[in-house]
């Protein structure tokens, strides 16, 4: 990495593309030039996903770069441009790389019951998938018990409106 305290030898690709063979977090230290150049930043991704986040805008929001980045690490996604965060094939990928890894997506695909299941058979996070499947169902269980008592407040304000008519003989 010492290497890199030159800025020529930053800018120079052949140099980079050697260095990035051997440790993808040399990505952080070139030029924004070569962060911003396809062939460099998917050799990066390959040795180390997370290195996404030196990548450029335009290169976090390649799907081709964010699929390599989260297959090799899967918590690559929080680096990945948010339309990924959407996207359920790259969450997947993702997910079946590191089940954890599913806290970074959109909240609808963090309640998508085929990711959730997918993370919760991984054995790296088996309790963070089964927490929000548990979170889920208790959501459930707390809506349906909101819908009953507002079912009994319902009736008991009609009996109230029952009541002061009837004592009120307007």
């Amino acid at each position: 990495k010492v290497l890199f305290a030159y800025k020529a030898l930053r800018s120079n690709k052949q140099i980079v593309m050697e260095a990035v063979k051997q440790d993808g977090l040399v990505l952080q230290h070139v030029s924004e030039t070569l962060q911003n150049d396809k062939e460099v930043v998917m050799e990066a991704v390959r040795q180390e996903g997370l290195v996404l986040q030196f990548a450029s805008e335009t290169l976090r929001s390649d799907k081709e770069v964010v699929m390599a980045a989260v297959r090799q690490e899967g918590f690559a996604l929080r680096y990945a441009c948010g339309k990924f965060k959407n996207d359920k094939e790259i969450v997947m990928a993702a997910v079946q790389q590191h089940g954890c890894a599913l806290e970074c997506a959109c909240e609808t695909l963090q309640n998508d019951p085929e990711l959730v299941m997918e993370a919760y058979h991984l054995p790296d996070c088996p309790t963070r998938a089964s927490d929000i499947y548990q979170v889920y169902i208790q959501g459930a269980k707390i809506a349906s018990r909101v819908a009953q008592g507002f079912k009994m407040v319902k009736s008991l304000a009609h009996r109230v409106d029952q009541w002061l008519i009837s004592s009120c003989n307007w």
